[in-house]
C-alpha cells in the first residue's frame, strides 16, 4: 500500500516537474515576440539596409547608405571608433581618414563602431569584438543616450545584453526597471545613471588597457539650442520623433507641436514664446514672470523659455548659459549633459587617457559660440558639416599620438 502511494507520489512529481518545463519553454516561446535585440555591429553589413533608408534626414543632406567593408591590411595603421548613432552616421570616417593620410605616408583604416539606440551599459560589451581586430588606437565617442534609461520601459538599462540571455529573464529585468523608475526619485536616478556611466567607462578602459591599444576618449556636443524633451513641474513630454520627421518637429514651433498633451501651463508657455517669435517681447516677458510664479525655478521648459529671451534680446552669453541649463535640467535628457562631460574629463585625466575636446571645437564653431541647427539635423546628431569639423580635431589629437 506504502508502495502504491509512493509510486502515485511519484508520479505526480514528475507529472508537476514536466508541466513546469513545459510552462517556462511556452512562455520562452511567446516572449520571444517581447525580446530585446541584441547588440549589433551595424558596419558589417555589406549592402544597403532598411535602417538607413529610414533613417535619412530629408529635406536635410542624405545620410551615408554604405559602410566600408573592414580590410584589416596588415600595412595600415588601424583606428575603431565605438559609440551610439551619433557616431554611426559618421559612416566610413572618409574625412579622418583623409586628413590622416595626407599627414602621414602610411594608410589608415577606419571601422566603424556605432551602435544605434544603446548606452554603456552595452556598449561595453563590443570591446572584445573591438579588440579581435588588432586596431592600434580605439576610441570613444559616447554619451548622448545614457538618460534613455528614464524611461519607465526602457530596454537601455540591461547589463551585458550583448550576450544571449532568456525571454524570460528580460521581461522580469524589464519589469523591475518599471517598478524601480516609479519608486526612484529623478535626482537619485540622474545620478544613479551618471555612476553607472562612471563604472561602465571604466570598465570598458581596464579592459582596453589588457591590451597594447592606445585608447582616445572624445567630449562630445549635443545641440543645446533644440528644446529639453520634459518637465515634471509641467507635467508635459515633448514626443522625440526621428530623423525623417524632425526637420517639422525642429526648433521652438516644432516643438510646441511635439507635446503629448496641451494643460494650462503648456499653453501659457506656446503663448509666451508666440509672442517672442512675433517680436513682443515684453508681453513675453509678462508671460514669461506669470509662469515662474506658478512653476518656480529649475525647471527645464522655464530655462529653455529664459534662454529664449536672452537670444531675441542678443545677449547671447547669457542665452548659451539657459539653453545648456535647461538640457541640465530635463527630466528626459536625451543628449550628453555637462555631468556626462564632466565624468569623461575625469576619468580621461585620471587613467591618463588622451582627451580629445570635440565638444570645444563644435562650440567654437557654431553661430553665437550657442551648439546648435547649423551643425545639428537633431538634437544629438551633426550634419555633414559638423562632422567634418569633429573628424578634423579626432585628426588633430590622434596626430599627438601617432
Amino acid at each position: 500500500m506504502a508502495r502504491i502511494k509512493f509510486k502515485k507520489n511519484y508520479t505526480n512529481l514528475l507529472i508537476l516537474i514536466v508541466s513546469i518545463i513545459f510552462s517556462v519553454l511556452v512562455l520562452e516561446f511567446f516572449l520571444g515576440f517581447y525580446k530585446f535585440d541584441q547588440l549589433d555591429i551595424p558596419q558589417l553589413r555589406t549592402t544597403n539596409n532598411n535602417f538607413f533608408i529610414n533613417f535619412k534626414p530629408e529635406p536635410w543632406e542624405p545620410v551615408c547608405d554604405h559602410y566600408k567593408i573592414p580590410l584589416l591590411k596588415e600595412d595600415s595603421i588601424r583606428i575603431i571608433v565605438i559609440g551610439e548613432s551619433s557616431v554611426l552616421l559618421f559612416c566610413s570616417f572618409d574625412k579622418l581618414e583623409s586628413l590622416l593620410e595626407d599627414k602621414y605616408s602610411n594608410n589608415f583604416e577606419i571601422i566603424n563602431f556605432g551602435v544605434p539606440s544603446t548606452t554603456t551599459n552595452t556598449m561595453k560589451n563590443v570591446i572584445d569584438k573591438a579588440v579581435s581586430y588588432e586596431p592600434d588606437y580605439i576610441i570613444f565617442y559616447f554619451g548622448n543616450n545614457e538618460y534613455i534609461q528614464f524611461s519607465e520601459n526602457s530596454k537601455w538599462f540591461l547589463d551585458d545584453s550583448f550576450s544571449e540571455r532568456s525571454n524570460i529573464v528580460e521581461f522580469v529585468l524589464s519589469r523591475l526597471h518599471t517598478i524601480q523608475m516609479k519608486v526612484i526619485k529623478k535626482d537619485n536616478m540622474r545620478r544613479l545613471i551618471e555612476w553607472r556611466f562612471k563604472r561602465n567607462l571604466q570598465e570598458m578602459i581596464d579592459k582596453v588597457k589588457e591590451t597594447d591599444i592606445e585608447l582616445v576618449i572624445a567630449k562630445i556636443a549635443s545641440n543645446t539650442i533644440d528644446p529639453p524633451f520634459r518637465s515634471e513641474k509641467f507635467d508635459a513630454s515633448a514626443n522625440i520623433g526621428t530623423l525623417n520627421n524632425y526637420p517639422k518637429f525642429a526648433g521652438t514651433n516644432g516643438w510646441l507641436k511635439r507635446f503629448d498633451s496641451y494643460n494650462e501651463k503648456i499653453i501659457m508657455l506656446k503663448s509666451g514664446l508666440e509672442e517672442l517669435e512675433l517680436g513682443n517681447i515684453n508681453q513675453s516677458i509678462k508671460i514669461f514672470k506669470q509662469l515662474r510664479s506658478k512653476i518656480g525655478k529649475k525647471d527645464p521648459f522655464m530655462e529653455y523659455y529664459l534662454a529664449q529671451i536672452y537670444y531675441h534680446l542678443k545677449d547671447f552669453k547669457k542665452a548659451k548659459l539657459h539653453f545648456q541649463n535647461a538640457i541640465d535640467l530635463d527630466d528626459m535628457p536625451f543628449r550628453v549633459t555637462t555631468g556626462l562631460n564632466k565624468i569623461i574629463e575625469e576619468v580621461a585625466i585620471k587613467n591618463d587617457i588622451k582627451l580629445i575636446d570635440v565638444y570645444s571645437r563644435i562650440e567654437k564653431e557654431s553661430l553665437n559660440n550657442i551648439i546648435g541647427y547649423d551643425l545639428f539635423i537633431d538634437h544629438v546628431h551633426l550634419n555633414n558639416k559638423g562632422m567634418e569639423f569633429a573628424q578634423e580635431e579626432l585628426a588633430k589629437g590622434l596626430a599627438e599620438l601617432i
